[in-house]
């Protein structure tokens, strides 16, 4: 049961990612993969030559920004997230309506973002990534000064901490990169973004993924973009579009009105999925083979067949128990690679 369950919501998310992808075609009115040449509305401040998709994913993020507050880029991992992010900010900049710009990431790319905007950005900027104990970050952000473009980058996990100097900071711009972080509307770091973001003039959010459990993660995504297109509270929310059952009506058995989220959603997302991406270079596979050494090989083989005894035993099998057998596995065998 546990098993056809977890079935069940991976089903779900990708039907409804499907849908999301299928319905921002249509609203574009075109196929993103026999898409025409399209030049960007203003130059773009980077020192690259951009793809089509990145030029209108510029395009459309600056469109949005001149009447709202918000804008999604749904981009796979290889289209260029960060430099689509630069161009547009970069522009924004240029035009007065950007000084302060805040980049939360993973805390493991938070570095990419430095070298990112080293390697591209074509503007006068000063950037500084938030680290080290509360003197340091304090004084790194009082330096934050000057007309230059000023961009902080921190990790999700820091930022809620350091929520009270943030917002002293008052950043015109907001980006959550891999948004999916702040999916679960209950979570201390969500709520902080859901606060930073009120104060912001622009906000972004960048993901390949929106939707990976289950369609109810938009929301909390979406109050930080703009409470207006999904609502503020998660509990009318999920009542519009979740089917609650099984004891006292608080399990989530299925999903309505579908279609509704999906337009709402794609009103100020941009979705561009690697496939689509026909102008990006072909992928090229290196597959090495690698072997362990016999310590090694003793300990993986031991959990493997732990794990499969346990599960033909009558073990509860859920992604969250898989998961963690091969995440045991991955452990054991990346001392020696």
């Amino acid at each position: 049961m546990v098993f056809a369950s977890v079935l069940t919501e991976c089903r779900t998310a990708y039907n409804v990612g499907a849908k999301l992808d299928e319905a921002l075609k249509a609203a574009l009115k075109e196929d993103v993969s026999t898409v025409k040449e399209e030049p960007p509305i203003a130059t773009m401040p980077i020192f690259a030559s951009p793809y089509m998709h990145q030029i209108r994913a510029y395009n459309f993020a600056l469109r949005l920004f001149n009447k709202g507050p918000a804008v999604a880029i749904l981009a796979d991992m290889g289209t260029g997230k960060s430099l689509m992010t630069i161009a547009i900010t970069g522009r924004l900049y240029h035009l007065s309506k950007v000084q302060k710009l805040l980049v939360i990431a993973p805390k493991s790319i938070v570095g990419v973002w430095e070298a990112e905007f080293g390697k591209f950005a074509d503007f006068d900027y000063l950037l500084t990534v938030l680290d080290g104990d509360s003197g340091k970050i304090a004084a790194a952000i009082k330096q934050m000064q000057g007309d230059a473009l000023q961009v902080i980058v921190v990790n999700y996990e820091s930022c809620w901490r350091l929520e009270r100097e943030i917002a002293k900071w008052n950043p015109d711009m907001i980006v959550c990169d891999e948004s999916s972080k702040i999916k679960n509307p209950q979570a201390i770091q969500s709520k902080s973004l859901h606060r930073l973001g009120k104060a912001a003039k622009h906000r972004m959010i960048l993901t390949g993924t929106p939707v990976i459990n289950n369609p109810l993660d938009l929301f909390s995504q979406y109050k930080f973009l703009d409470e207006k297109i999904l609502g503020a509270s998660y509990y009318s929310f999920r009542a519009k579009y979740a089917i609650m059952g099984g004891y006292g009506n608080y399990q989530v058995i299925g999903y309505r009105n579908m279609s509704d989220l999906v337009k709402k959603v794609h009103d100020i997302a941009f979705r561009i999925k690697i496939e689509d991406a026909v102008d990006l270079p072909e992928y090229i596979d290196d597959i090495r083979a690698l072997t362990l050494e016999p310590e090694a090989h003793l300990i993986y083989d031991g959990i493997d067949r732990d794990s499969y005894a346990e599960l033909i035993a009558g073990g509860e099998i859920t992604t969250r128990n898989v998961l963690t057998r091969l995440l045991r596995l991955s452990n054991r065998s990346s001392p020696w690679i």
